[in-house]
C-alpha cells in the first residue's frame, strides 16, 4: 500500500526526529507523471552526515505503518558548487 502525502510527511518528520537530525525548513512535493494526476514525490532535504540514519529510520517507520510500496530512498545531486542530498518517497495525494 502507498502512503498519502500527508502520511508520508508525518513519517518523514518522525524519522528526522528519531535520528536526531535537523528537520529541513523547505520540503516539497512534485507530480511524478502526467498519466496519474494523484501520484506525488515527497522530498525532504537532509544533511549528508545525517542521511544514513534518517533513511534507516524512515524505512522502518514506513514498513511498520504498512506502506510497503512507499519506500523512502536517498538521492544526491552534484553541481560545481553544491552537493545536495534528499530523502524522496512516492505517495498519493490525499
Amino acid at each position: 500500500m502507498f502512503a498519502s502525502t500527508i502520511e508520508a510527511r508525518k513519517l518523514l518528520k518522525l524519522a528526522f526526529n528519531a535520528s536526531g537530525a535537523n528537520l529541513p525548513g523547505n520540503t516539497y512535493t512534485d507530480k511524478t507523471t502526467e498519466n496519474d494526476p494523484t501520484r506525488r514525490s515527497v522530498v525532504f532535504p537532509v544533511h549528508p552526515d545525517d542521511a544514513d540514519e534518517v533513511i534507516h529510520q524512515a524505512r522502518d517507520f514506513f514498513q511498520k505503518a504498512g506502506f510497503t510500496k512507499s519506500v523512502p530512498k536517498l538521492y544526491t545531486t552534484f553541481s560545481l558548487y553544491t552537493h545536495r542530498t534528499y530523502v524522496r518517497v512516492i505517495a498519493y495525494k490525499g
